[in-house]
């Protein structure tokens, strides 16, 4: 008898809940640790009190892509998926008594709002349906199951592997009435491989059943089978899926040989309107066999892990310390639950050790018999993976290349479309159907042909997996990473502090076209010490725009904003890195030679949030933009309303008076803009003698201000004079453009000698 102060919900409740739910026992932690990230990340909303759902699990529609479980009650149904799984409770009514419900919107679907349940502890709620008492649980794999004729076959054996679904266009019909008609169909299905016992009493063509009442080791798991679910059974594939390692029996089987190709056949088993699935419903599951001694040369295998992090759109996951996995496309458009904080078990799938330049990671390389089960759901309120199939020519490309070129391109897709946000729409940087976009025009001129392997569907390429070569890795060491200027500023700063954990307390600086490792603290004879480390060890290729300003013949970085003649970042014969080092060589001189130099690094409160309007639209029109450019982006700023959550529910909606929206790709350039108000005020002040900087160098280079975005660094002679002269720039440029100084949170130094 149920508990009085149990709640039964219905899907049409949670479907309307703006939060992700959790009804679970005891804390989400207590099977699943959250990943160890410095991110806090929210945990699921827990309900008040414990809460069930009752409902019917069925297998999925023929409607491509989403092949997930169905769980639905007479309100709605919903994608699922469960642990525990056993063939019985399909079609059946189950009592879930434990789950996390995440709702998701699905685009391009008649129905506006989905959801994926995760159902952690069920139960039938009929006592009579599963019991244990009978150990063997058979479903037919057809809704209209037919009496099985004398020529039927059955196979007995462990579930090795699981192909995705497919369709294949044959000569055979989907049903067994007119097998023999010899019209063409498009025929959906998918392919299942079988490790089958080879003893006498298996290769007889009686049903099986009652040898999965017998032990594992009474039998002999050997020979290599492939079973053909076709028609109706290839709804069977996310049930088929959560029984990979176990032992099952299908009857009601065809021997049949299929031609692969126009030349090559096989001899496999497909499905007919008769066939049925035998399960035993206490199965232990077969451990996944793992390879000893690998080297990452593309061998096959399983791993466990848990999920700490989900990339470039889903299609790649971090699990656990410096190993990824890449997903193919099947894989990625067809299963929801691969969030942050899942434990996965991976089957089939392929380690490579890309041996980048750059970094140091295992790949874990899905292919055609890959299949990923969620071992433990997430506790987290993380997203769930919701997205199309790939259809253009960039996915074809990169599904042709090996594993670990595969990941550089999808590296080098998120790169690209960061940095050319607002410039070119994501049909000019990733393509179409029948055009190339941008970043298959860089890659392909990268690659040699020998890279490219041929792609096979999913029919051909199990049946062919292990002759085809998959998981067949080239060396790729000469792939860079292409990344823009701010990310290739970390990826320095990261290779520096690997460097110092073998050197004794290393800087950087730039030397042509090498850096140099100059340590602070060894001295010989008053001369540094320095060891030379050439740039392409560095594995970057850097992204960005270069100016060239008519006057000085001198590059300055340009992201659509202006760049001052000043505010020259590349010169002849020297590092672009050089720019982002200045302000460490001003304080080492500044030491070195006992100079006298004010340091003062600005910090703006709230800097986006506090941006005036006004403002922006003079210095736009002042740096020269076309007075019609100018009205585009007063529309932009001044037609933006907003609205604020109050417990879960928004407010109504306001206009903004200033401020630029953060993640809006227009607001970094407007920021430039407003920035370039400082460098003018700047350059003023010292036209008219009224604030000095510090000269560096031999040539006396004059440096008085770095900026970068909202961090901004003034230096200069250490007087008094520049002291009250920058906190009247600040304050005049702040009454200007509403950008507040916070003074508790600026840092102020001064080096060398000074009377003052």
């Amino acid at each position: 008898m149920e508990d009085a102060n149990v709640t039964v919900t219905t899907l049409a409740d949670l479907l309307n809940s703006p939060r992700p739910l959790t009804a679970t026992a005891s804390s989400p932690f207590s099977s699943t640790p959250p990943p160890n990230r410095s991110t806090i990340r929210r945990v699921l909303t827990a309900l008040p009190r414990p809460t069930v759902l009752v409902g019917t699990l069925t297998l999925p529609s023929h409607s491509p892509p989403c092949y997930c479980l169905r769980f639905s009650d007479a309100s709605a149904a919903v994608c699922c998926d469960l642990l525990h799984f056993r063939l019985a409770a399909l079609n059946r009514q189950i009592r879930v008594t434990a789950w996390n419900f995440l709702p998701f919107k699905c685009h391009g679907r008649d129905v506006a709002h989905h959801g994926l349940l995760e159902i952690i502890s069920w139960r039938f709620s009929d006592p009579n349906n599963g019991s244990k008492s009978n150990p063997v649980d058979s479903l037919p794999l057809a809704p209209d199951c037919q009496q099985s004729g004398a020529s039927a076959r059955s196979v007995h054996g462990l579930l090795e592997s699981v192909g995705p679904v497919s369709v294949v266009p044959c000569t055979m019909a989907a049903s067994s009435s007119d097998l023999n008609s010899g019209s063409k169909v498009n025929l959906q299905g998918f392919l299942v491989q079988l490790l089958c016992c080879e003893c006498r009493l298996c290769g007889s063509r009686e049903i099986l059943i009652e040898k999965l009442k017998n032990s594992r080791e009474e039998h002999s798991f050997t020979k290599l089978e492939i079973v053909y679910f076709c028609g109706s059974a290839s709804s069977w594939h996310p049930a088929i899926t959560k029984l990979i390692g176990t032992r099952v029996v299908v009857s009601g089987l065809k021997k049949k040989l299929v031609y692969v190709t126009k030349k090559e056949s096989r001899v496999m088993y497909v499905t007919m309107d008769e066939s049925v699935l035998h399960v035993g419903s206490c199965s232990e599951k077969c451990a996944p066999s793992l390879k000893s001694g690998i080297k990452g040369k593309g061998e096959c295998g399983a791993y466990t892990g848990v999920v700490k992090g989900v990339y470039l759109q889903g299609m790649v996951l971090e699990l656990d310390h410096d190993v990824w996995l890449l997903l193919t496309d099947q894989l990625h458009t067809s299963m929801h639950g691969l969030r942050v904080g899942s434990i996965l078990s991976v089957r089939n799938v392929h380690f490579v050790d890309p041996k980048f330049s750059w970094t140091k990671i295992i790949i874990l390389g899905a292919c055609i018999k890959t299949s990923i089960i969620v071992q433990s759901f997430s506790p987290l309120e993380t997203a769930c993976n919701v997205v199309s199939p790939s259809t253009g020519m960039l996915g074809k490309f990169t599904q042709s290349l090996p594993l670990s070129a595969r990941l550089w391109v999808l590296l080098l897709i998120s790169s690209f479309r960061k940095k050319f946000a607002g410039i070119l729409s994501d049909k000019e940087i990733l393509g179409s159907k029948h055009k190339e976009g941008l970043v298959q025009i860089y890659a392909g001129s990268l690659f040699p042909p020998s890279v490219f392997q041929t792609q096979h569907g999913a029919f051909v390429g199990l049946c062919t997996h292990d002759l085809n070569g998959c998981g067949r890795e080239l060396h790729c060491g000469f792939l860079k990473l292409v990344v823009p200027l701010s990310i290739f500023i970390c990826h320095c700063i990261h290779t520096l502090l690997r460097i110092l954990k073998a050197e004794n307390h290393c800087k950087l600086l730039p030397v042509g076209n090498h850096f140099s490792i100059l340590s602070r603290e060894a001295t010989c004879n008053d001369s540094s010490f320095r060891r030379i480390v050439r740039s392409e060890d560095l594995g970057v290729v850097l992204l960005g725009y270069l100016k060239q300003c008519s006057s000085i013949k001198a590059l300055g970085i340009r992201n659509g904003n202006i760049v001052h003649e000043e505010e020259r970042v590349v010169h002849e014969g020297r590092h672009l890195l050089q720019s982002v080092l200045i302000a460490n060589e001003v304080v080492h001189e500044a030491k070195s030679n006992n100079k006298s130099c004010l340091v003062f690094k600005v910090d703006y409160e709230k800097a986006y949030d506090s941006v005036s309007w006004n403002f922006v639209l003079y210095m736009l029109g002042k740096t020269g933009f076309n007075s019609k450019w100018v009205k585009w982006i007063e529309g932009c700023l001044k037609s933006a309303s907003i609205s604020v959550l109050v417990n879960g529910s928004p407010s109504t909606e306001f206009l903004l008076k200033r401020g630029l929206r953060q993640g809006d790709p227009l607001a970094p350039f407007l920021f430039n803009v407003v920035a370039e108000g400082l460098n003018g005020l700047i350059r003023r002040a010292k036209d008219e003698n009224l604030y000095k900087g510090f000269q560096i160098g031999a040539d006396l280079v004059d440096i008085s201000i770095l900026q970068y975005a909202d961090d901004t660094i003034f230096f200069g002679e250490a007087t008094m004079e520049n002291v009250t002269a920058i906190k009247a720039i600040l304050r005049t440029f702040e009454l200007a453009s509403g950008l507040k100084i916070n003074y508790a949170k600026c840092c102020f130094g001064a080096f060398g000698q000074s009377h003052q």
